[in-house]
């Protein structure tokens, strides 16, 4: 063992050296310590350095704090979702998670968290660092993040591939006390079917009598025939003009994308308008969908001298 056995060490975790490192590679501590004075190697916690030249990224951050915690900690919550890609940005400090049956010491520079429902089947590793698996990952989020975002993110990890909803089911079982689970269990509840798909198809046409908009046909209008035909799910055909509920039990794979942009098309070419909406825009402002409605169809009815209230003109 070596220094160069410590370095090459240090490179696979970000640039990240500890004393455990050198003990392991015959270095001895004192050693270390001289060398990473003389070279002004950055402190990152106690007995954490980063190697001079590694750059200063989130995942050289995440290294330390697991370096700094040993084997008892995990990258979790935000800084869990940033590793799977859920989040745009990672927190500022990373955020650790212990089983609350180990304890957990504070430790500058990171954010400790305990929990009692913490499995050994809840850690994997990602990018060489131990993360919570996406799932897991998920159910503390949930503590900390809007029902909305929260719903958003099961559908990012949905179409990532990296959940699917009965883990997730699964995944509230075990967290069942903890805080903001029931969060995700509601985002669960949700996502789960064609059946919410039509409880939002429904909700959305009354809405649309509740605003005094026209009528809508009652059922579906198919564009085409044959296999390749295509649905509009509220619809006025007379004035071309439709309404796609993006539920999220269809919406959330990549060939849902492309079934989705090929309608777009294919409706853009037959002259018909449609308009996009999906269950947290009907949720939070359903008033501006709404009025978006309203200007297309009144656009499109001539005998409309203001917003439409009752029947449906033909062009």
């Amino acid at each position: 063992m070596s220094w160069s056995d410590l370095y090459r060490q240090a490179g696979a975790r970000h640039g990240v050296v500890t004393l455990d490192d050198a003990r392991a590679a015959g270095v001895p501590a004192t050693t270390l310590r001289h060398r990473a004075a003389a070279e002004e190697w950055p402190v990152l916690h106690r007995g954490v350095w980063a190697l001079p030249g590694a750059p200063d990224t989130p995942l050289r951050a995440g290294a330390a704090a697991l370096a700094a915690v040993g084997e008892r900690g995990v990258l979790a919550r935000r800084s869990a979702a940033w590793m799977w890609g859920l989040r745009a940005h990672p927190p500022v400090r990373p955020e650790v998670l212990f089983a609350h049956a180990r304890g957990a010491t504070a430790h500058d520079g990171l954010v400790a968290l305990r929990s009692r429902s913490l499995r050994d089947v809840d850690r994997t590793d990602r990018q060489g660092l131990r993360v919570t698996t996406p799932a897991r990952t998920l159910g503390d989020l949930a503590a900390v993040t809007s029902f909305e975002r929260l719903a958003e993110t099961v559908v990012r990890a949905r179409q990532r591939g990296l959940v699917e909803l009965p883990d997730l089911a699964a995944q509230v079982a075990v967290m069942r006390k903890a805080r903001g689970i029931q969060r995700l269990r509601e985002a669960v509840v949700l996502l789960d079917g064609e059946r919410v798909d039509s409880m939002l198809e429904h909700d959305i046409r009354a809405g649309l009598a509740n605003a005094r908009l026209p009528a809508p046909a009652r059922e579906p209008i198919w564009l085409g025939s044959g296999p390749g035909r295509l649905q509009i799910d509220i619809a006025w055909p007379e004035l071309r003009v439709g309404i796609e509920v993006d539920g999220f039990a269809w919406h959330h794979s990549a060939e849902d994308l492309a079934r989705d942009h090929r309608k777009g098309n294919v409706a853009a070419a037959a002259g018909w308008i449609l308009l996009r909406v999906g269950y947290l825009r009907w949720r939070t402002d359903r008033a501006g969908f709404l009025a978006e409605a309203r200007t297309v169809l009144s656009a499109r009815n001539p005998a409309a001298a203001g917003p439409l209230v009752a029947g449906i003109g033909h062009n």
